[in-house]
């Protein structure tokens, strides 16, 4: 597959949340490809992460492995801080961290199901 060469990303620092599966992953992977140094966040799936992350070092990408659970506001915090001082700086943010903690029909839901759903989804942007 061809990449189509993006030149005013180069050099950027970029944090991809919710990075070590899925879309996440290919958006870290992409921007990678496009010369971006990429923090890449993780919650849960830390194997997953580290192997996106080998992936892009091996490419010759530059990236940061930062680990936090955006359901606990002080980590969000936490995860830009440290990003951003890795860095020097932030350039951009994809905000792709969240997740549905459980199938559940909305009959069935209690109100702290919802909060933590909410604050997971909404309130970690």
């Amino acid at each position: 597959m061809t990449t189509l060469a993006i030149p005013d990303l180069a050099g950027k620092a970029v944090l991809v949340t919710g990075a070590s599966t899925g879309i996440g992953a290919a958006l870290a992977r992409a921007y990678a490809a496009q010369k971006c140094r990429v923090a890449l966040h993780y919650n849960a799936s830390r194997a997953p992460a580290e192997a996106v992350a080998e992936a892009i070092r091996d490419d010759g990408g530059e990236v940061f492995l930062v680990q936090g659970d955006f359901s606990i506001p002080a980590d969000v915090e936490r995860v830009v801080e440290e990003s951003a001082q890795h860095f020097g700086r932030l350039d951009g943010l994809v905000n792709n961290a969240g997740g549905m903690l459980g199938r559940i029909a909305y009959a069935d839901q209690d109100e702290a199901h919802y909060d933590a759903v909410m604050d997971l989804n909404a309130r970690s942007v």
